[in-house]
């Protein structure tokens, strides 16, 4: 089974507009500090293929939002259509339901929504019903 990557997202779209203005500034810099940008947009450039390459889709996804969010609070944009982004716990632990030894409780870490799962020790991946997100659970 292949593993789901990031693949190219806003901040790394606009990394690599970074790293090619800093690599086209290093030509015209004098011998011993054209190192100074070039070696910038190499930073920028593994962090970039980084964030490509990342199997964190999640975590890659709620930093996007929360600089999408923080840019638009900072132009003063009306913010009451978009909501704040919440921090997404990757691993839920399953909480025991009373009288129902087969099955235990999850809630989506995106939605807050109660999902009834089978008691299977383990870890296991759960798309929420409500909200179609994928996320981790262990199970005690």
């Amino acid at each position: 089974m292949k593993k789901k990557r990031n693949g190219n997202d806003l901040i790394s779209t606009i990394g690599f507009v970074i790293m090619g203005i800093l690599m086209i500034v290093s030509l015209f810099i004098p011998y011993p500090y054209f190192f100074i940008p070039f070696g910038l947009g190499l930073l920028v450039l593994f962090y970039c293929l980084f964030r490509v390459l990342s199997t964190n889709v999640e975590k890659r996804q709620y930093e996007v939002k929360s600089l999408s969010y923080k840019f638009l609070k900072l132009m003063k944009t009306d913010m009451s259509m978009y909501d704040k982004p919440r921090k997404i716990k990757s691993l839920v632990i399953g909480e025991k339901i009373d009288n129902d030894e087969e099955h235990v409780l999850a809630r989506c870490p995106y939605c807050d929504k109660k999902i009834r799962l089978p008691n299977k020790k383990g870890k296991h991946g759960v798309d929420c019903p409500n909200c179609h997100h994928h996320f981790k659970i262990k199970i005690k």
